[in-house]
């Protein structure tokens, strides 16, 4: 990201949540190289969502996406993505991405290949195209305007808000364009990480508490006669998140304290969001 050619198209906010490894130094050496492109935002300790809801606030460029720490962009997708935005009018612009793990293998993601990468869409077509389609945010660049209108502050301390972020921005999309480029480079394997099995029965309630803002704002579209178009899209949205959790308590260790959990989280979803479950 620090090359020459991409610097003027380019607001890099980093956010430096608290670290005590050596970031916030290593982060002004690009500050200083780069002044116009770089910004060193250090703040109190927060988590994900306190990262996305300063991130949200300063962004000054046309469109927003974020990069975790540990992954990567292509500079090659990354300079072809820029180009195209330069006169994109889209609220959602989708790129391909990569998974990578830590022995160097990986697995390309297309979410661009079912539409025409020449045009914009309205939401409800892509709906048609695509009911399920990919809302991670490896996959998604979203116009700064319409996500800051729309959104709401991500809980602090909690795992898995990068779930609301995409929804939010969604909900408010009116169109939706596709570069078919493989931007974002997915970092998979590591000890210690959120989507690890050790780690998401650690943080079963951050997971369960994003999941409910998800659910709140999709449970009304639900419960439509016929949901269509981007409320049918979010409704799958949501209801693939909740699903999600059930098949992790099922590969969780069958112990009498995950069955109970399971059964509570079955029996919320039933009487808290009948349409949906």
């Amino acid at each position: 990201m620090a090359d020459e050619s991409l610097q003027a198209l380019l607001d890099v906010i980093i956010i430096d949540d608290g670290s005590t490894d050596g970031t916030a130094a290593l982060a002004q050496a690009f500050v200083q190289a780069h002044p116009g492109s770089f910004r060193l935002v250090s703040k109190v300790n927060g988590g994900y969502g306190s990262t996305l809801n300063t991130a949200v606030e300063l962004a000054s460029g046309r469109y927003f996406r974020t990069l975790d720490c540990d992954d990567w962009f292509d500079t090659n997708a990354l300079q072809t993505l820029l180009r195209r935005l330069q006169n994109c009018t889209a609220d959602a612009v989708y790129t391909n991405y990569r998974t990578v793990q830590e022995n160097g293998r990986g697995k390309a993601f297309d979410v661009c290949c079912k539409f025409d990468t020449n045009r914009v869409y309205a939401v409800g077509e892509v709906q048609q195209a695509t009911p399920d389609l990919c809302m991670e945010m490896h996959a998604l660049t979203l116009c700064t305007k319409t996500l800051r209108a729309a959104w709401r502050p991500m809980p602090e301390h909690c795992s898995y808000t990068d779930m609301g972020y995409t929804f939010v921005g969604m909900a408010a999309a009116q169109t939706i364009c596709f570069v078919p480029v493989v931007l974002y480079q997915y970092r998979l394997g590591r000890d210690g990480q959120s989507v690890s099995m050790a780690s998401y029965r650690a943080h079963t309630q951050d997971y369960i508490h994003v999941a409910r803002i998800l659910l709140d704002a999709a449970e009304p579209l639900a419960a439509q006669p016929a949901p269509a178009g981007r409320d049918l899209l979010l409704v799958q949205r949501a209801r693939d998140v909740a699903q999600y959790l059930i098949e992790l308590y099922l590969r969780f260790p069958p112990d009498r304290e995950t069955g109970l959990a399971l059964r509570r989280y079955d029996e919320m979803l039933c009487q808290t969001y009948p349409h949906i479950a």
